[in-house]
């Protein structure tokens, strides 16, 4: 099989770059490289679903929904969007991300008050009982 690529590939290569190609993959330097590689990829929490737009298709998207051209858009929202599934839904660490916030009550601010809002995280408890809150 590494005589030869795949045959789906098979057009885009001439045979002497896929001998080369395959030799420079049999490396000792490459192995140790993708392993380093992999042991980075394993810390990895948080799978990003944004495809090979990444951030700036999920961003044309938000564009698209909202109906008028974005100047500045919540970090929060456009972190949520990149790492839920096609369904909406974030899992593992990340569900626990709950959206938040602040409404204050002032005659001077019109409206519901709202002054903030955003994401939280919670995480486990302290030795001391304490909630840890991120966001």
């Amino acid at each position: 099989m590494l005589d030869n690529p795949p045959d789906n590939f098979a057009d885009c290569y001439k045979p002497e770059d896929w001998k080369a190609f395959v030799a420079s993959r049999l490396t000792p330097e490459w192995e140790k490289l993708r392993a380093k590689m992999q042991g980075v990829r394993a810390k990895n929490q948080y799978n990003h679903h944004g495809g090979r737009g990444g951030i700036k298709k999920v961003e044309e998207n938000m564009k698209r929904e909202l109906g008028y051209q974005l100047t500045t858009y919540d970090k929060c929202d456009l972190w949520i969007r990149l790492h839920a599934n096609k369904k909406g839904k974030l899992y593992g660490p990340a569900q626990e991300t709950k959206k938040c916030s602040l409404h204050v009550i002032d005659p001077n601010i019109e409206g519901d008050g709202l002054v903030a809002f955003g994401y939280v995280k919670f995480e486990k408890a302290d030795d001391k009982g304490k909630i840890i809150v991120h966001g």
